[in-house]
């Protein structure tokens, strides 16, 4: 008889030889039954790194083979944890480029890479200083920007660290087998 972490680990395994052999059904099954493990042994969100790496990996494949909704309701659960987790953000950004919304491909690119700032101490973390806004006036302006034109806070980070961060994201995706997404995503570098 075998242990619910030898199960597991098979599952994996196969799942990745499905996908390496072009068994997308059947990797995104054996995908979705350890997601459903993982699920079910650690009803937390954010229950660990496996099994967040997991739920990432079964998202992409599904935005690989176009099964957006789906792709969607699994990065939810990820983002509903951790908002700004990388992977997710940047698995956001190339649905939603592969989607024609590009305005939503740039929040998602923008808050992976101001959460890698914030990781290397490039910026500095966001204060929680309480603000006492009854002792404030604030004046409220209306401006129309064209954020084409203006740089934001993402655009500080370096080339190199940014094509650093989506490296590792595509070295993720390759490890998981989602080469057409890994394709796409190079095209960001």
């Amino acid at each position: 008889m075998t242990t619910g972490d030898e199960q597991a680990a098979y599952h994996s395994q196969y799942a990745r030889l499905a996908l390496k052999y072009g068994l997308v059904p059947t990797g995104v099954h054996y995908l979705g039954l350890l997601q459903a493990r993982s699920a079910a042994a650690e009803p937390s969100l954010g229950a660990s790194a496996q099994a967040t790496n997991d739920r990432l990996a079964l998202a992409a494949l599904h935005v690989q083979e176009g099964a957006f909704r789906q792709a969607r309701g699994l990065i939810s659960e990820l983002i509903v944890g951790d908002w700004k987790h990388i992977g997710a953000n940047l698995l956001l950004g190339l649905m939603h480029d592969k989607l024609g919304e590009s305005g939503l491909s740039r929040k998602h690119f923008a808050i992976a890479k101001v959460k890698r700032m914030r990781d290397l101490a490039i910026m500095p973390p966001k204060s929680s200083i309480p603000k006492n806004f009854r002792t404030v006036a604030p004046e409220f302006k209306v401006e129309i920007v064209d954020f084409r034109t203006v740089n934001t806070k993402d655009q500080q980070l370096s080339p190199e660290l940014s094509d650093a961060m989506y490296l590792e994201f595509i070295d993720f995706l390759l490890k998981n087998e989602v080469y057409n997404l890994a394709d796409m995503a190079i095209g960001y570098v």
